[in-house]
C-alpha cells in the first residue's frame, strides 16, 4: 500500500466520519424534538376532547333546564295551600308562607312555607311530603319536628322550600 495515498485519504475519511457524526446527532435531536412535539399535540388533543365532552354535557343540562321551564312555565308564586288541601285535613293544618328571597343572580327565587299541624295522621303526612317532592318544581323538606300524640298521629311543624324561576333575567333586574 502506498503511504502518501493513505496520508491523503485519512483527512478525507476523518472529515467524512465527522460529517456523518454531526448528521446523526442533528437527526437524533430533530427526532427527539418531533417526538416531544407529537406528545404535546396528543396532550392538547386529549384536553380538547375533554373540553368538548364537558361542553356537550353542559349543553345537555341547559337543554334540560329549558325543557323543564317550558314544561312548567314561569308561573306566579307557588302556593302550597292547594297541595295541602288535596292531601291533608283542612282543620288542624296551618300554612304560613315565608317571604321569598332571591337566589343567586340568574333570576331564581327561593320560596319557603311553614306548616303547623295538630293530630295529623303520619301516613297522610308521608303521602303529602312524597307528593310535594314530586311536583314539577319540587318542594324540599328543610326541617321537620314531630311530637307523637299516638302511634299513628301527632303534632309538629315542617318547613318546605322550592326554587322558582322568577322570569327576570340577570340583566333585566332593577
Amino acid at each position: 500500500m502506498n503511504a502518501p495515498a493513505t496520508r491523503r485519504a485519512f483527512p478525507w475519511t476523518a472529515l467524512a466520519l465527522a460529517v456523518a457524526l454531526l448528521a446523526f446527532t442533528f437527526s437524533a435531536r430533530v427526532a427527539m424534538g418531533l417526538r416531544q412535539d407529537l406528545q404535546r399535540l396528543e396532550d392538547r388533543k386529549r384536553t380538547a376532547e375533554e373540553v368538548n365532552a364537558l361542553a356537550a354535557e353542559a349543553r345537555g343540562l341547559a337543554e334540560a333546564v329549558v325543557a323543564s321551564e317550558s314544561r312548567v312555565g314561569k308561573a306566579g308564586p307557588a302556593d302550597l295551600a292547594p297541595l295541602v288541601k288535596a292531601y291533608l285535613p283542612e282543620d288542624g293544618v296551618k300554612v304560613a308562607p315565608r317571604p321569598a328571597k332571591p337566589f343567586g343572580n340568574a333570576g331564581w327565587t327561593l320560596r319557603e312555607s311553614e306548616l303547623t299541624f295538630t293530630a295529623l295522621d303520619w301516613e297522610r303526612l308521608g303521602k303529602f311530603l312524597a307528593r310535594a317532592e314530586s311536583e314539577p318544581l319540587p318542594w324540599r323538606l328543610v326541617s321537620l319536628s314531630l311530637e307523637g300524640v299516638s302511634d299513628r298521629a301527632g303534632t309538629g311543624k315542617a318547613v318546605l322550600q322550592r326554587l322558582e324561576n322568577s322570569g327576570i333575567e340577570p340583566n333585566e333586574a332593577p
